[in-house]
Parts: C-alpha cells; sequence; structure tokens
C-alpha cells in the first residue's frame, strides 16, 4: 500500500510538524504550524485521501504506515484535512470485506481448532465428536451425531458448504457462531443450526432467532432430525463413532 519511502517522507513530514509553534498570528489569525501546514503540504497526500474515499478506515491506513492510529487518525484530519466518515458511513464495503476475510478459512480465530485448542474439545465430552470426511474430500471437524447427519445429507444434495465458518456479533455485543454455512455460486444463501438436546445449554436458540431477525439470512432450524435420515438415531450414533476420525 505504502513503499518505504513514502512511509519515510511521512514521517518526516510529521516531525517537522511537530516542530512548529501553535501560537497564532494576531493579524492571520493561524498559527505557525498551520502557516507551514499550508506551506508544506504532506508529500503522499493525494495517495492518503484517495485509499481514503476508496474506503479504507484508519485503521487500516495507521497499519500500513507504521503509525498507531490516534496518529494517523490526527495527521489525516487535523493535518491533511480529511473530510472524515460519520455514523452509518463509518463502515465501508470495503471495511466489511476485510472484516468478512479475517474471520474466513485460516484467518478465523476457529480454524483448524480441535488441534490449536484441544482443551476447548475435552470440554464437550457429552457429544461424539470427529472429523468427517466431505465428498469433494475435504475434512471437518463435527461437534455431534446431530451434525454429521446434516452433513450427510448436504453431500447427498451436492451441496456447497462449509461448518462454523464465520462468528457474528449480535445486537446485544454476544456471539453467534452457526453450525452450517450453505452456498450457492460462492455466495451465501443458508444457515443451519441443529438443535440437539445440548442446544440451550449455551442460550443457542435465542442468539439464532436473533441473528436470524438481525442479518436476514435464510436460515433453518434443525429440531426434528429424522427428517434428514432413514435411519434410527442410534443406528446414525453407531455409524458416526465408527466413521469419525480423530485425527485429520
Amino acid at each position: 500500500m505504502f513503499t518505504d519511502i513514502e512511509k519515510q517522507q511521512l514521517q518526516n513530514w510529521y516531525i517537522s510538524i511537530t516542530q512548529q509553534k501553535h501560537s497564532r498570528n494576531k493579524h492571520s489569525g493561524m498559527s505557525q504550524r498551520q502557516n507551514w501546514i499550508k506551506a508544506n503540504p504532506c508529500p503522499i497526500e493525494q495517495k492518503i485521501i484517495s485509499l481514503y474515499e476508496e474506503g479504507h478506515g484508519f485503521k487500516t491506513l495507521a497499519s500500513h504506515l507504521g503509525l498507531t492510529y490516534s496518529v494517523c487518525r490526527k495527521l489525516c484530519i487535523d493535518y491533511i484535512g480529511i473530510d472524515h466518515r460519520k455514523g452509518m458511513n463509518v463502515v465501508t464495503d470495503v471495511l466489511r470485506k476485510k472484516r468478512s476475510d479475517n474471520v474466513r478459512g485460516k484467518n478465523s480465530p476457529w480454524y483448524d481448532w480441535p488441534h490449536r485448542m484441544p482443551q476447548l474439545s475435552a470440554k464437550n465430552g457429552k457429544t461424539i465428536q470427529g472429523y468427517y470426511t466431505k465428498k469433494d474430500g475435504n475434512k471437518v471437524w463435527l461437534r455431534s451425531t446431530y451434525e454429521y447427519i446434516i452433513a450427510k445429507w448436504l453431500d447427498k444434495l451436492n451441496a456447497d458448504w462449509k461448518t462454523e465458518e464465520k462468528c457474528y456479533i449480535l445486537s446485544n455485543g454476544e456471539r453467534y457462531r452457526p453450525d452450517f454455512f450453505v452456498y450457492e455460486n460462492n455466495e451465501l444463501k443458508t444457515i443451519i443450526e441443529t438443535k440437539s438436546r445440548y442446544f440451550n445449554k449455551d442460550n443457542r436458540e435465542y442468539k439464532f432467532h436473533m441473528f436470524k431477525e438481525e442479518y436476514g439470512l435464510d436460515c433453518m432450524l434443525v429440531t426434528d432430525i429424522t427428517k434428514f435420515t432413514n435411519k434410527t438415531y442410534h443406528q446414525e450414533l453407531k455409524e458416526w463413532k465408527q466413521q469419525r476420525l480423530l485425527e485429520n
């Protein structure tokens, strides 16, 4: 986003600003610092403005410039004079995509969590967990027999699906991570939540309904698992114990 030369130019410019006094001229009403900035604009001003107008935020700019958020914000608003976004306009499409990318795939804090955080698996001893091999050959971690049944059902439909791919923030500040994400043409179409016997141990049902109302996605809450299999629950349980893999 910025070259080392551009970063050094900005750093030198900022140091020069801090050396100027704040005292105002009685005739012009401008301080020595303001006069200096007017006569010596930021050497990478247009690039910073362009990136901000594209939708990048101050945190992103600060990260790439090697500055703290506070310093970057002050530079952009007070010294460069950027007309910064306010209210609902603060979050741009670029920022939404960045936040989404930050919780997908290997960037997700829950990526391959059974290996990286085995202590969490130990806390879920009441359910039968393990790796399931999808129709496309990829392996995913399933937390229960209910999830195993839904996973097989989705594979029979040749659906493009993933598990626990993203965590959402609800309006009350709590987090909700759905069980299944179903895609069509690489676009998220449906969220599926399985309501097993342990579903309400962490208040997942009210989170599911809050999520459905707030995010407006097509959501399915599976309450009757028999609709998705021709076998009994105990037959599926026995099969899952035999089929699951404990190592990826």
